[in-house]
């Protein structure tokens, strides 16, 4: 099990390049982004879900066009997965479940996030925010979840 969220970065990243997205960390206040056509999605890493997790969700929400959670499969109680996957779907946001053996890492899509409404005016300043750094940065020396910031070349 992963022990720090920097660690589920890297299969996360790796299964959206696998559907053709341009994946960048910790853009403006995201953990992960990845663009594709111009569509924006974010994806918040997490060691297990808490009331945090889901403020975080809801506020990336207003900003991006899909929302993902990211965790671990076994961060979730079994007794709890059906809460917890009834609330993500209500939100419309997505939810990666991240299993580690010892054949390597596998990411299964539990539920698709859904297009979210967008905001006002300061979330389309937000959006814009985070496309311009994704469009200008020059290195992506950072890893998603990251405590720690990593001085961004932009």
């Amino acid at each position: 099990m992963a022990e720090q969220e920097s660690e589920l970065y890297a299969p996360v990243a790796a299964w959206f390049i696998s559907a053709n997205y341009a994946v960048m960390a910790e853009v403006k206040s995201c953990d992960v982004i990845a663009v594709r056509d111009g569509g924006l999605t974010v994806i918040e890493l997490k060691l297990k879900p808490s009331l945090k997790l889901i403020y975080q969700l809801t506020a990336r929400a207003r900003c991006a066009d899909f929302v993902y959670a990211a965790l671990p499969f076994d961060a979730v109680k079994s007794t709890q997965k059906r809460q917890f996957l009834g609330l993500l779907r209500r939100l419309g946001i997505g939810l990666l479940w991240i299993r580690e053996s010892r054949l390597g890492t596998t990411i299964k899509e539990a539920l698709v996030a859904k297009p979210q409404p967008r905001g006002g005016p300061k979330d389309k300043r937000l959006r814009s925010a985070i496309l311009k750094e994704f469009a200008t940065r020059q290195s992506d020396q950072a890893v998603g979840g990251q405590v720690s910031i990593i001085p961004l070349v932009t």
